[in-house]
Order: structure tokens, then sequence, then C-alpha cells
């Protein structure tokens, strides 16, 4: 839920946005400006604080992959339940906002870097409908935010499982077909967290026009599910396939929202021929997202699909047995 919330005490510290680096903080009074109170009164009694950090503005509104958010500065907490971001645009007549996004109401995570830029993403559902909250940070600082990525996983994994659920690969299977970029998705892994099946689909390309120019039709992804989830790993392309490109976008899965993965027919005359879908949902709403695919892969991912649908399936059954 997002709300508006002009606090009624003068702030401890003054702050323009402006800070050189994302830091950490014990508590709400450690944050400048507006922040402190703003996510003290929104901190519930006996709530714990699990990751608070503070980030100052990016001066700029938009990153690859399609998002793009006001520039702002940012409190950000994690609880038990939920993550609390206060966010602060220093500019009049703008006030101070909150946004309280529950554990329960995330269809989806993505966090990811271009140059010096960062972001993080949440899909979630708001009064019955998908809506998505994006905050543009520093890069210098991702640490702090793939920490708070991190903790989250860690506070919504599921314990139990089977002991005959005994997954077929290993980390170094999994490292053997993973591109350079995986260590972005090894920087979120949980101790106790296995693998159970991966797909890659390289880049695409062709050229167009008298001058051959090369154009991007796929990008390159890294798909992996483990024992707590679905990552999707898209690479940004380069100008040519010589060069690589500069972002990288990270999106997780839980299990509870994950439904169901496809792979849609190739279309006659569409770029990209092949589609990796993934079907989120939760007790009030649902979406989909696409992921363009290398269709000479298609037997491979396919089969990763239809695999990550059968442990979605499975984690499903095994939250309702436990309820």
């Amino acid at each position: 839920m997002v709300c508006s919330r002009q606090p009624t005490l003068p702030p401890r510290r003054p702050s323009t946005g402006r800070e050189p680096w994302v830091f950490r903080v014990k508590d709400p009074e450690g944050l400048p400006g507006r922040h402190a109170e703003n996510m003290a009164a929104s901190i519930h009694p006996g709530e714990k604080l699990h990751y608070l950090f503070y980030s100052p503005i990016w001066d700029g509104r938009c990153a690859p992959f399609g998002l793009e958010a006001l520039p702002a500065s940012h409190a950000v907490a994690v609880t038990g339940s939920r993550f609390i971001v206060s966010v602060d645009p220093h500019e009049e007549p703008l006030p101070i906002s909150l946004a309280e996004l529950p554990f329960q109401s995330l269809l989806s995570v993505e966090i990811g870097s271009a140059l010096l830029l960062g972001w993080l993403s949440f899909r979630f559902v708001e009064n019955d409908s998908v809506s998505k909250k994006t905050l543009l940070f520093r890069a210098t600082g991702a640490r702090h935010f793939v920490a708070a990525v991190r903790m989250y996983r860690s506070l919504t994994a599921w314990p139990g499982r089977e002991p005959s659920s005994r997954p077929p690969l290993s980390w170094a299977d999994v490292r053997a077909r993973a591109p350079h970029s995986f260590s972005a998705v090894e920087a979120l892994l949980l101790a106790e967290e296995r693998p159970w099946t991966c797909a890659f689909s390289p880049p695409v390309w062709r050229t167009e026009g008298s001058k051959k120019t090369w154009v991007s039709t796929t990008p390159g992804s890294f798909f992996l599910v483990t024992t707590h989830g679905l990552f999707a790993l898209v690479e940004e392309p380069g100008p040519h396939p010589d060069v690589l490109g500069y972002g990288l976008n990270l999106a997780l899965f839980r299990f509870p929202e994950l439904h169901s993965v496809q792979l849609t027919d190739p279309t006659e005359g569409s770029a990209p021929s092949a589609v990796l879908r993934l079907y989120l949902g939760s007790e009030w709403s649902s979406a989909s997202l696409d992921f363009p695919v290398d269709e000479r892969r298609i037997a491979e991912i396919r089969q990763f699909a239809s695999m990550a649908t059968e442990l979605a399936s499975r984690e499903r059954d095994h939250a309702l047995r436990r309820s």
C-alpha cells in the first residue's frame, strides 16, 4: 500500500538527498532528513528490523529493461513480513511518501545494474491489481540492496522439504552451464539452497540494411530453479555481438507466486520467435511475464519449463499440507 505522510516534528538530521554513498543504519533515528520520522512512524510496535539502509538520489528517471522511477532518496527496511520504502523527492511541493510491501503481496523482485546505475523493482498486488515500484540508486551501494533482497529470501524460505526430494544438479553443474554473470545469482543464494534445473539461452543477432547493421533480437538469458524458487537473469545486449552489454537484470520468483512456466510456440514472422512465459498469481490477482529465448534451444528450454512447473505445483501441495 502506498500513502503520503508529512512528519510532524523537525528532522533530526537535515538532508538534501545528496549524501555521497549508500549506508546501513541500526534504527530509524540513524536515517538522514525526513526519512527518520517517516520510517519510525511506519514500524509497528514489536516489529523486528532485519535490515535498514539509506540511499541518496540518483539523478535520472530511466533504466534499462523499461524501468522508470522519479529521482528521490530512499530509506529501505526489511522486517519479518514486509519491505518498507520511504521516498523523499526533495522537491517542493512533492511530499515524502511511504510504500509498504507485504511479502505475501509480492509477485517478483528484480535487482540489476548498468555501469553506475542500479535498480530494485517490486511487482506486487494492490487493490486486486498488479502494480510496480522501482528504486534507482548508485551501483556503488549495490551490496546493501543485495543484502536486503537476500534477507527477504531468507525470511520467506520454506522449511521442511521431503528428504526424498533430492535435486539432480550440483552447483558445479550449474556454473558449467551458466554465463559469467551468474555471480549476480550467487550473491543471493542461501546456504541450504540447492539447484533443480537450469537453461541458458544465448543472445540472437541479425543484420539489417545495406550497411549490415547488427540488431539484437533476443538478449542472452539464464534461468535457474532451486529448492527456493526461480531466477531469471537477462543481459542487456551490446552494440554488436563482439561487445558485451553493460546492463544486467535479475528477477526472483518464489514458488507460492509461481503457478506455471510455459514455452510458447514460435510464431511465423515474429521476433523473437519463442518466449518463456511465467504465470504468476496470488490470492487476489495474477500476471504473466515473457522472456524471449533462442529458438535453437527450444528442446532444452521446454524441458526446463516442464520441470519448473512440476516443482511449483509440488511446492503448492506441500504448502497446503503444512497449512
